[in-house]
């Protein structure tokens, strides 16, 4: 993978995490994490798509990369920022131990 094919599939990795998490309603204002979830999401959706025999919805291949399944990375995507949302849901909302009265 050369560094332009690297980077635009960056891009396109942040704009499948903020394109999720906004499909969900969750919304957290930590750039990393959007990447991290659109990336993650391209993953998956590639590894469906090579692993499981899935067809092919859309896909966007840019400057001659490996094409990137859309529809199942934002499927991928999407399962990973429920997780995240899940897991970030109740942090610091009565967690752990209460007070007795």
């Amino acid at each position: 993978m050369e560094l332009i094919d690297f980077i635009a599939t960056a891009v396109i990795a942040a704009l499948i995490g903020f394109l999720a998490q906004a499909i969900l309603g969750f919304s957290t204002k930590n750039y990393l994490m959007i990447f991290i979830v659109g990336f993650v999401g391209v993953l998956l959706g590639r590894w469906a798509v090579k692993s499981l025999g899935l067809p092919v919805i859309a896909d966007i291949s840019v400057f001659g990369s490996e094409p990137i399944p859309i529809v199942w990375s934002i499927g991928g995507a999407l399962a990973l920022a429920f997780g995240v949302s899940y897991a970030l849901r109740g942090k610091g909302r009565g967690r752990g131990k209460r007070k007795k009265r």
